[in-house]
């Protein structure tokens, strides 16, 4: 009898499981997940030796029926701007890109045409994305990390509910995620570089590795002869000393615009005549290849070769008296 009790009792308790435990149920991802994940996108740009993130946050919408959700957005930026500023990641948001990001369809991830399209308006090396879908109650967010060549991260990231950091906000009063400060103006005056801010902190950017070392290899070579002794082979060189990308034909790493010059970018000058009253100064007949060392407003000082010689000189040229020719600008890459 004791033992039939003893088997009642034990089915009772397996048929009614104490419900003052937990159940055991698959932890939802949370904001944490989406930071850890951030925090990997921040550390592959760091390897990279990419200096500034551009972040692009879409609430991708099924239809005009759905709406994007303001407060959604606004918490992702500032969950993202938390981790990046953790990780000492210069980074920027910006307006003008956001706009060309909706402006298109937005049901499917950036384009390297939309790439090269924001390059137009905002200053970065690679770019951040974060795509937010809701389906019912679930909201989810696709990570995705891509330079001007290729994509180097896609990773969906589940979050239950409002997981981001519901008291995250982006301040209105600057746009840029640099921890230093307020970032110094780049102006434009008919497409001439006009930068200001410290020959190492250039409109608030840290100069990139690579631009760093190739401006110091060229710096070292002053007064001597570098190969042949042809302006182009200073550029090839400096970028086989740092371990960057060889330049492929007059192509030098990533093209950017003069008005995002750095130094330790590379210009090719394609039959630039500069005149300042009676004197002139020719760079490429028809090409010449030259290391920028510094800006100064309009002022751009350069390092080349097979200018007055056949050995490394230093020259400084004044693009507001550029009056015909055509110069583009190179980044290094690894």
């Amino acid at each position: 009898m004791h033992i039939v009790k003893t088997s009642i009792l034990l089915a009772a308790l397996l048929a009614f499981p104490d419900k003052t435990k937990p159940e055991s149920k698959q932890a939802p991802a949370t904001a944490n997940n989406l930071a850890t994940s951030i925090q990997q996108a921040a550390r592959l740009t760091k390897q990279k030796e990419y200096s500034r993130i551009l972040v692009v946050v879409r609430h991708l919408t099924r239809g005009k029926a759905q709406r994007p959700d303001t407060q959604l957005l606004k918490s992702t930026r500032a969950t993202i701007a938390k981790v990046l500023k953790a990780e000492t990641i210069n980074f920027v948001f910006s307006d003008a890109v956001d706009k060309l990001a909706a402006s298109k369809k937005s049901s499917s991830a950036i384009s390297f045409r939309q790439f090269r399209q924001f390059e137009t308006v905002e200053d970065f090396d690679i770019i951040l994305t974060a795509d937010i879908r809701k389906r019912g109650k679930s909201t989810s967010v696709r990570l995705g990390l891509m330079d001007f060549r290729k994509r180097l991260m896609n990773k969906p990231v589940a979050l239950a509910g409002p997981a981001i950091a519901k008291n995250g906000s982006r301040k209105s009063t600057s746009k840029n995620g640099n921890t230093t400060g307020k970032s110094p103006a780049i102006k434009v005056a008919g497409g001439n570089p006009v930068v200001t801010g410290a020959a190492t902190n250039i409109n608030g950017r840290r100069i990139p590795a690579l631009n760093q070392r190739v401006l110091q290899f060229a710096r070292s070579q002053l007064g001597k002869k570098v190969g042949n002794g042809e302006c182009w082979t200073l550029g090839n060189e400096a970028l086989r000393f740092v371990r960057a990308q060889t330049a492929i034909g007059y192509t030098f790493g990533r093209e950017v615009t003069m008005k995002h010059l750095m130094p330790g970018d590379i210009l090719q000058f394609r039959s630039v005549r500069f005149q300042n009253g009676n004197s002139f100064v020719f760079l490429g007949t028809p090409d010449h290849t030259a290391i920028v060392e510094s800006i100064q407003g309009t002022r751009v000082t350069i390092l080349h070769q097979n200018a007055d010689g056949r050995f490394v000189t230093r020259m400084t040229i004044d693009f507001k008296n550029m009056t015909t020719g055509k110069v583009t600008a190179f980044r290094p890459i690894p």
